[in-house]
């Protein structure tokens, strides 16, 4: 069994409203993957990343408070990943969200559209 590392960014806080989440919303979701694909890690905790914001009167760095993970697996389940990642995105109120599968990079966009309906 042939195992891949794949990498995911949760924001820790709203992407709709930039408020900080329940304190239960990201340890459930940690035990939620760790049940579906038998393990997470932490990388980085509560680091501040940052994003470009484009506007009509330019572009302008957004802080990114995050928390990054790595999720272990075997490779015949990254597209089961990347669907679980596809509805965290929605779940965590973003855009989109980064997934890194072993040395690719995506962007996966939320599956509800931006911003959602109201």
């Amino acid at each position: 069994m042939s195992s891949i590392a794949c990498e995911v960014i949760i924001p820790y806080n709203s992407g709709l409203t930039s408020m900080p989440w329940p304190p239960n919303k990201i340890p459930d979701w940690e035990k939620a993957v760790a049940f579906l694909f038998g393990g997470i890690s932490p990388l980085a905790i509560s680091v501040v990343g940052l994003w470009t914001k484009p506007s009509p009167t330019g572009s302008t760095l957004m802080p990114d408070p995050q928390n990054r993970y790595e999720i272990a697996i075997d490779h015949s389940r990254v597209a089961e990943l990347r669907e679980l990642i596809r509805f965290t995105c929605a779940h965590f109120e973003q855009e989109c969200v980064y997934f890194k599968n072993g040395v690719s990079v995506e962007v996966i966009d939320n599956p509800l559209g931006w911003p959602p309906a109201p």
